[in-house]
């Protein structure tokens, strides 16, 4: 047991230390007189980096603000340091949420971090466009950014140690080699910038001048580019060409310092997050000279339906944040802070999927063991060999596919499809499956109210679900000749996985335009027999895009991005018999209430009875004459 874990067992109490070893969750102690607290992660980590959280106004009064005090060193406001919060619709600043968060914790010496100054979400849309929504001019534009900038980083001068300066300005599946055209093109900063730009300017160069404008106006703070889904490697080489370029043309003006000093990777990741890629991308910047962040960490687990964290989702939750944190502390040396998206489960953005260290009642997960001591937890505790696998039943029955409408659905089990393996909520659904003895059926209806893309020349970067079909549920990893991935666009268009045979397989897509779509397909079983009580393994996905790229995944069971390779964590199909339906006649009637008899058989039953009565009279007459005889 190493010096931290025995550290642990000194500063707390037996019955947390033995749910520290055991799994059991402890109850979150107060620390009031005659008790012992839970240790502190900022005072564990106080040698390595700052540890964080961001707050809402609740959490600075009675026992959250306790907890908060005593366990995070820095402090993030959620929302309001965002433009729209700072930013009356007449242009006035309003400062007095974010002061009285200041004026909080400054004299407990926690630090404040400055979130965010340009965004293309929750700012004042007069800031870019004008009263019909069209971008403003550049000049108007950069006007704008300048008063705003100047007046919320000046305001707050010497009160931040870091802001993060422009928030999530590149698209999801980027182009490494060019990061001007990988910027969203949703943002309205990007299009005012490029609406009479000079010769040459698409209006990218808005992210140099929000961090020029930033650090005139606040030459003390560390100065950051913040976004999410950075342990994708194509997209944390187009951030990092960009802070590189930045940087570069900064420094040869002849500035002795970075423009750019820091990278803040967000961190809302999942059970399927892999802590190599996390650590190759902190590689990656660390190679650039800046200082990195993990600026709002979370990890999800389980299914937003499910209501309640099951015991094994949550070990597997906490091996992962064990995971990160030793790649955390083996890069201390370029990270400044790590912090979380919350305090509890209860009051987190991703709430129904139970993402941080406590529990909505404060009481510590195991994810708190894990990053308060992240070796000897991974050291002391045996993991599940296996994510949880979900199970659902396929209804015998032979649907007429075309529209979705064959009543035989109604019979069939809903699967929920909303797991989502990036950082957004976007598109989710729901699944039904059915079976004879030639095909799967499945269908799978899409809930999205934007508009529908399918402009990528790549069929997974488009509108389109995907089912990952495992005739003999294998879960053996990689694919085998009962396996297939197939999928079929909101367009229509059918693909298929590497190892795929797409033969006898076929598909229909009705789309609802503003609400989504609704793909049907046939999946032809070319291997196992089909008959009740098989387990078939079996998973569904839908890919969301905008702007010609996949921005969100959602799946059914497996919480990884890697169905397409490994069929380990698919979830389980059990196919069933069909419904029984009762053999109803239009003379009958319905069954009454409570075991009771409906009229006419309250007569059949009278009848009966009486059949039985003159029986039974004919018989004692037929003894009696006997006798008399």
């Amino acid at each position: 047991m190493n010096a931290l874990m025995r550290g642990i067992k000194k500063i707390i109490p037996p019955v947390t230390a033995a749910c520290l070893m055991t799994g059991v969750p402890a109850p979150a102690l107060s620390g009031a007189a005659g008790e012992e607290k839970l240790p502190s992660l900022a005072e564990i980590y106080k040698d390595y980096f700052l540890v964080g959280t961001c707050y809402s106004a609740k959490d600075l009064k009675g026992e959250r603000f306790e907890l908060l005090k005593y366990q995070f060193s820095a402090v993030t406001a959620e929302n309001a340091m965002k433009p729209d919060a700072l930013r009356g619709g007449d242009g006035s600043f309003r400062f007095s949420g974010a002061d009285n968060l200041y004026e909080i914790i400054e004299p407990e010496g926690i630090a404040l971090v400055g979130h965010t100054l340009v965004w293309h979400q929750q700012s004042p849309k007069w800031l870019n466009t004008d009263e019909a929504g069209n971008p403003l001019s550049r000049a108007e534009a950069l006007d704008n950014l300048t008063e705003h900038i100047n007046g919320v980083a000046g305001h707050y001068a010497g009160k931040v140690v870091s802001w993060d300066v422009v928030n999530e300005a590149v698209a999801d599946s980027p182009y490494p080699e060019n990061w001007r055209d990988s910027l969203r093109k949703d943002s309205n900063w990007l299009k005012a910038f490029g609406t009479d730009a000079a010769e040459g300017e698409d209006g990218s160069d808005y992210v140099g001048v929000a961090f020029r404008l930033a650090r005139e106006a606040d030459p003390n703070a560390v100065l950051y580019y913040n976004d999410y889904n950075l342990d994708n490697q194509n997209k944390a080489k187009t951030v990092a060409a960009m802070v590189k370029e930045i940087n570069d043309e900064y420094l040869s003006e002849g500035n002795d310092r970075l423009l750019i000093e820091g990278v803040g990777m967000q961190g809302h990741y999942s059970l399927g997050t892999s802590p190599d890629n996390v650590e190759a991308s902190i590689e990656l910047f660390k190679s650039l000279g800046v200082e990195i962040s993990v600026t709002e960490l979370d990890i999800t687990a389980g299914s937003e339906s499910a209501g309640a964290l099951n015991a094994r989702n949550e070990y597997k939750q906490a091996e992962v944040y064990a995971q990160l944190f030793e790649v955390f502390k083996r890069h201390s040396d370029v990270m400044a802070r790590v912090t979380f998206w919350g305090i509890d489960d209860a009051s987190s953005w991703r709430s129904k999927r139970f993402p941080l260290l406590f529990n909505a009642d404060l009481t510590p997960k195991q994810a708190f063991y894990a990053v308060a001591d992240p070796e000897g937890y991974l050291e002391n505790f045996e993991m599940p060999e296996r994510i949880e696998i979900s199970d659902s039943k396929a209804i015998y029955g032979t649907p007429v596919l075309g529209d979705g409408t064959d009543p035989l659905w109604d019979a069939a089990e809903e699967i929920p499809v909303e797991n989502m393996l990036q950082a957004w909520q976007t598109a989710s659904g729901t699944a039904k499956t059915l079976w004879d003895e030639e095909y799967l059926y499945v269908k799978i209806q899409v809930k999205k109210s934007g508009e529908l893309d399918n402009s990528s020349p790549e069929p997974h970067q488009r509108d389109s679900v995907e089912v990952f079909f495992d005739e003999e549920n294998c879960k053996k990893g990689a694919y085998k000749i009962d396996d297939g991935q197939f999928r079929v666009g909101s367009d229509g268009a059918e693909s298929f996985g590497d190892t795929t045979n797409g033969t006898g397989f076929e598909s229909f897509v009705t789309v609802e335009p503003g609400v989504g779509y609704t793909a049907e397909m046939k999946l032809p079983w070319r291997v196992a027999e089909a008959k009740v009580g098989a387990r078939i393994g079996f998973d569904a996905q839908i890919n969301d895009a905008a702007n010609g790229f996949r921005r969100g995944i959602a799946k059914w069971n497996d919480p990884t991005d890697e169905s397409y390779i490994d069929t380990t964590n698919w979830g389980v199909l059990i196919l069933s018999d069909a419904p029984k339906t009762p053999d109803v006649t239009e003379e009958s009637e319905p069954a009454p209430k409570n075991g009771g008899k409906s009229s006419s058989g309250w007569i059949i039953a009278a009848i009966g009875a009486g059949l039985v009565l003159i029986c039974a009279g004919a018989l004692i007459l037929i003894k009696r004459s006997r006798r008399k005889g």
